[in-house]
């Protein structure tokens, strides 16, 4: 949906050009903070429909960021870090973030996530839903809260993972294409898709060997 608004809180002045003239280009509005006050002052304000948030910004970092703006909005919120800090991943998710990238990515990719995250915060019919809660094995998919728990644990995955996964519970063992995981994990194929879901069995430890490779795709496992 074109003229939706885009606050992008980066304060890499190169990067955040490079932000501005794609998703300006997908039609979006921009508007760009290069500070954390600003950023946050700016979203307060402008309300914008989804935000692009660094980790690392001056003045207040992107979690605190985050944490002040999470007691009173909504908005769909990508968080941008450095590259192979999983500790910025995990304190985005648990801070409130909706999805993560870790830098350098492709814009490709990036502009596929922000359409998945804009397309979900939409109005709309609610989907159509197999049941309010999946359990397979000691896996757990709260489908009401957005939620994957293993034995109880609440596992981090990002907006992008938590659908790519749902759409692997769903299929109810049955096979998912490649294109169709590819889709929701911002266009992802071949060595970066196997990655994307080594990251998923990453967070959901020994229950992570249910997510198994066949040809054309992968599939659950539910025995």
């Amino acid at each position: 949906m074109a003229n939706e608004k885009i606050l992008v809180v980066e304060d890499e002045k190169s990067l955040s050009g490079v932000l501005r003239y794609n998703l300006e280009k997908s039609g979006y509005r921009v508007i760009v903070c290069e500070d954390g006050p600003a950023g946050l002052r700016c979203a307060r304000q402008e309300r914008p429909d989804l935000l692009l948030l660094d980790v690392m910004l001056p003045g207040l970092d992107g979690f605190e960021v985050l944490r002040q703006l999470r007691r009173s909005h909504a908005m769909p919120v990508l968080m941008l870090t450095a590259k192979g800090t999983e500790t910025d991943r995990v304190a985005g998710l648990k801070g409130g973030a909706d999805d993560y990238m870790s830098k350098p990515f492709s814009v490709a990719e990036l502009l596929a996530r922000v359409e998945a995250l804009l397309r979900r915060a939409r109005p709309g019919p609610a989907p159509r839903r197999v049941r309010d809660i999946e359990r397979i094995g000691d896996v757990e998919m709260d489908r009401d809260r957005r939620e994957v728990r293993v034995s109880g644990r609440r596992v981090l995955l990002g907006a992008s993972e938590l659908e790519a996964f749902g759409l692997l519970v769903e299929a109810d063992g049955k096979l998912v294409e490649d294109s169709a995981l590819a889709r929701v994990l911002g266009g992802a194929c071949g060595k970066d898709l196997e990655e994307a879901l080594d990251g998923i069995r990453r967070e959901l430890g020994r229950e992570g060997a249910r997510i198994t490779g066949a040809p054309g795709g992968y599939r659950l496992r539910l025995d």
